[in-house]
């Protein structure tokens, strides 16, 4: 089995893929899931930063990478993760604060709002070390391109942008519309559909027996960990649907 999980209001979405076919699943907590695929799953991919920038290196590598990759304007979706002592600040502006003193720049709303999440998995993983290697960073956006062989034309957000998506997960996950117009997800469906894309690319690895050729990472080197020993790295497919 292989699981893509994105974070949602009130919590996580899965998609999981095995031998059933595509499953989709809510958590409240990240280690909810964890407990449930913890020995089911091979990979589980999910959109979310896992290791941080610090002092030393304020910039991630693999941010950088995807941004040149996805070129504008969808590279604007990457956006910059708060250093590691932010997650635990009481407001925006002390969050900035504290990352302008250690990185040298303020913190994006985005990072802000996201940092709930950041903070969730970040603890996770560092309390499970048995999970890394198994978590893995990654991102709709680059998985888009990866599987698609082109960068989204239009925002997720956008109907355009949402039909464009879809077509390329009903290449591997044909009922993906039906799960998506349910009354179950409907109302979480651009959260699910991110879901789905990362699913996609992990089956599409797993069927390709996770080769260098199609299972990629930037940087390409692979991650540099941070200081708390966390890698920073995105996880992306190359090669479509036809692998």
């Amino acid at each position: 089995m292989v699981v893509g999980m994105d974070g949602a209001r009130g919590g996580w979405i899965t998609a999981a893929w095995g031998e059933t076919g595509v499953e989709m699943g809510f958590w409240s907590r990240f280690q909810e899931a964890w407990e449930f695929y913890r020995r089911k799953a091979l990979v589980i991919l999910v959109d979310i930063p896992i290791g941080l920038p610090w002092k030393g290196a304020p910039e991630r590598k693999c941010d950088r990478q995807a941004r040149k990759f996805l070129g504008f304007p969808r590279s604007a979706s990457i956006f910059s993760p708060p250093c590691r002592e932010s997650l635990y600040a009481s407001s925006y502006r002390e969050a900035c604060s504290i990352n302008r003193q250690i990185l040298g720049k303020a913190l994006s709303r985005q990072a802000w709002n996201l940092s709930p999440k950041i903070k969730e998995v970040n603890e996770f993983l560092l309390s499970h070390r048995e999970a890394l290697g198994v978590v893995r960073e990654s991102h709709p956006e680059v998985v888009f391109k990866g599987l698609a062989g082109r960068s989204a034309r239009y925002s997720k957000r956008h109907p355009l942008g949402y039909e464009e998506r879809l077509e390329v997960v009903k290449g591997f996950c044909p009922e993906a519309e039906l799960i998506l117009s349910s009354e179950e997800w409907r109302g979480r469906r651009r959260d699910c559909l991110d879901s789905l894309l990362l699913v996609t690319a992990a089956a599409l690895a797993l069927r390709a027996g996770f080769s260098p050729e199609v299972w990629r990472t930037f940087p390409p080197e692979g991650g540099k960990r941070d200081p708390a020993g966390l890698p920073m790295e995105v996880v992306w497919v190359k090669g479509g649907l036809e692998t």
